[in-house]
């Protein structure tokens, strides 16, 4: 699935199978486009950074299905726009 590039928002409809789990979705996260305290900013871009990269590692054994490339590469993109 592709993510809209402006806004990163989508609806992923529920999986039909009967051995699939009913709800699907992505975990939102809302954040500024510009922040006044340099350090926050920064933090925030790491953590998501981190998310998109490190944290995808345990998305299996969580039991969730990881982001796909694409999805990261949009998101790490928005995450370069934040401005401090």
């Amino acid at each position: 699935m592709k993510l809209p590039a402006n806004n990163l928002i989508a609806f992923i409809t529920d999986p039909t199978s009967a051995q699939s789990y009913p709800t699907v979705t992505y975990t939102w996260l809302l954040t500024y486009h510009q922040y006044p305290n340099r350090v926050k900013a920064q933090v925030l871009k790491n953590f998501l950074d981190w998310v998109v990269i490190e944290g995808q590692k345990s998305s299996l054994e969580l039991g969730y299905i990881p982001l796909s490339k694409k999805v990261v590469l949009q998101v790490q993109s928005a995450v370069n726009k934040i401005a401090e």
